[in-house]
C-alpha cells in the first residue's frame, strides 16, 4: 500500500486558476513591501485578508502556508522573499584568514554608533505584538537607538525578568507597545506591563505610552 507523503525539494507545480489568483496576489503583496522583504506568512496573511478579503480562518492561513511551500519549491515565487521563523543557528565564530579578520574589523569600524539615547530623559523601548513584524520595526527604530522586541515571547518568566533588570538601570522608561487595539489586546499589554512592574528591583518604570 502506497503512503502519500509532502513534496520533497524542488517540484513543478501546475496550480489551479484559483491558486493562481491567490499567487498573484502574492507577488502584488511582496512586491508593495518589497523594501522590507522578506516577510513571512503570517504577515502576507494578514495583508491578504485587507487587502483582497482573504478568509480570515486558520484553516484559510494553513492553506496558504500549503500554496506558499509548493509555490516555493516550483520557483514560482522567490525562496528570499518569505521568512519562515523558528530556526535557530547558532554558528561557530570563524574566519577564512588574516584579511577576512581585518574586514570584519573594517566593517566593525565602519558601523561604530554612539548610543543615540544617551542623556536623553526617557528611555525608549518599541515592543510589537507581532513577532513577524519586529525586523520591519528595527529598520525604523535603529537609527534612533531604539531597541524593538517582541512581545508574543514574552510569556517567558525570564525574560519578563531580564528586562525589567535591564529597564531598572534607567531613571524612567517608556515602552510604546504596537498591538492589536481591542479588548483582548488591552488586556494582554496591561497585564505584561504590571508583570514587568512588579518584577523591578530598584527603579519605578515611567510612563508606558500603549500605540
Amino acid at each position: 500500500m502506497s503512503k502519500t507523503t509532502r513534496v520533497r525539494g524542488f517540484a513543478q507545480w501546475s496550480p489551479q486558476e484559483k491558486t493562481l489568483i491567490v499567487l498573484e496576489q502574492i507577488n502584488e503583496v511582496l512586491d508593495e513591501y518589497r523594501e522590507h522583504l522578506p516577510m513571512t506568512i503570517r504577515q502576507v496573511f494578514y495583508r491578504l485578508v485587507g487587502r483582497y478579503g482573504y478568509g480570515k480562518t486558520e484553516n484559510a492561513y494553513e492553506g496558504l502556508c500549503e500554496k506558499l511551500n509548493r509555490a516555493r519549491r516550483s520557483g514560482l515565487i522567490c525562496f528570499s522573499a518569505i521568512r519562515d521563523d523558528g530556526v535557530s543557528l547558532y554558528r561557530p565564530k570563524c574566519w577564512s584568514g588574516v584579511e577576512d579578520v581585518m574586514r570584519s574589523v573594517s566593517a566593525v569600524a565602519d558601523s561604530y554608533t554612539l548610543d543615540r539615547q544617551t542623556g536623553q530623559p526617557v528611555r525608549l523601548w518599541v515592543m510589537c505584538e507581532a513577532g513577524g513584524m519586529a525586523p520591519m520595526l528595527a529598520k525604523i527604530a535603529e537609527p534612533y537607538g531604539v531597541p524593538v522586541m517582541s512581545s508574543g515571547g514574552f510569556d517567558s518568566l525570564t525574560a519578563k525578568h531580564n528586562f525589567s533588570q535591564e529597564v531598572s538601570e534607567y531613571g524612567r522608561a517608556e515602552i510604546l507597545h504596537i498591538g492589536d487595539h481591542d479588548p483582548s489586546g488591552v488586556h494582554l499589554f496591561s497585564a505584561l506591563a504590571d508583570d514587568i512592574q512588579q518584577c523591578l528591583t530598584s527603579a519605578p518604570m515611567g510612563p508606558i505610552r500603549v500605540i
